[in-house]
């Protein structure tokens, strides 16, 4: 007798009632920091704000269904990451940084996960091993946030310095409730698709960023949804789902942007027109 899935009874119980896209200012006045809220500790990213528990009735062998892994795999795709800075005066010039392209990122569709180097493919998180009422369970969390330098020096102006006045990050997720026999592929049961985009407008006063207006969104694009995502460039990673994770594969995408070179990144003469008048006082 082999395992039996029942897929058709899958649940995934989705949670994002918390979940408010925000922004802190580091106090010691380098980075503007995007978080969602929920699991942010003022300072930095310790727990989930979007949270899920997926079941599925499962049945067959013991010594199979022991085997037996089920858990979540995720998929990010990385829309757009750029930033904007201004100088005080319009000849200290403007930089702009574009972190979603090549060579800082060359792929946009990725496997995400953390960066452990226990976390085996493709899981966003290990498996553990769970049954309630005989359905297998498994839950997983995410807290996608952003990280920008509140300033930089102007290459193209003696080193000046330009500070943010906006910036923006987009990624989409789909999070699928996965099971995979011994020796078997991935079977995907379910999942859901959601939406961060962090938006953020600042001014600076007396030398000091001022409370940025917030512009940011969440969304539930679609909740539980049977079988596997069906956006064909996530076909080749749902096909291989293995390697190098978003997260770390985006730690280094920022790196490279902000002491990297065009298109990645774009140090001017001038400021951009899009510099508000009252952007710094």
């Amino acid at each position: 007798m082999a395992i039996r899935i029942a897929t058709d009874q899958a649940q995934l119980k989705i949670t994002s009632s918390g979940v408010i896209p925000g922004s802190t200012l580091d106090k010691n006045g380098v980075f503007l920091f995007g978080h969602l809220t929920n699991g942010w500790n003022g300072s930095d990213w310790v727990a989930d704000a979007l949270t899920c528990t997926g079941s599925v009735p499962v049945s067959g062998p013991q010594d199979e269904l022991d085997r037996l892994e089920i858990g979540f795999v995720q998929i990010a795709r990385a829309s757009g990451f750029r930033a904007f800075y201004g100088g005080r005066t319009e000849k200290e010039g403007s930089i702009g940084l574009d972190y979603f392209l090549p060579p800082a990122l060359t792929k946009t569709v990725l496997l995400d996960g953390g960066s452990s180097s226990g976390l085996r493919d493709p899981w966003y998180r290990n498996p553990t091993l769970g049954f309630s009422a005989g359905r297998r369970v498994a839950d997983t969390g995410d807290h996608p946030g952003m990280l920008v330098r509140l300033s930089l020096e102007n290459r193209s102006r003696s080193n000046v310095r330009n500070f943010l006045f906006h910036c923006f990050m987009d990624r989409e997720f789909w999070t699928i409730l996965t099971a995979i026999a011994p020796g078997g592929k991935p079977q995907y049961i379910s999942h859901f698709h959601w939406r961060v985009r962090y938006e953020f407008k600042l001014r600076w006063q007396n030398g000091s960023a001022q409370e940025p207006v917030n512009l940011s969104t969440f969304t539930l694009v679609r909740g539980q949804t049977a079988g596997p995502p069906k956006e064909e460039d996530l076909k080749a990673v749902l096909d291989n789902p293995a390697g190098e994770r978003a997260n770390s594969i985006g730690k280094r995408a920022e790196a490279t942007t902000v002491t990297g070179n065009p298109p990645n990144r774009s140090d001017n003469t001038l400021r951009f027109r899009a510099v508000p008048d009252d952007f710094w006082k």
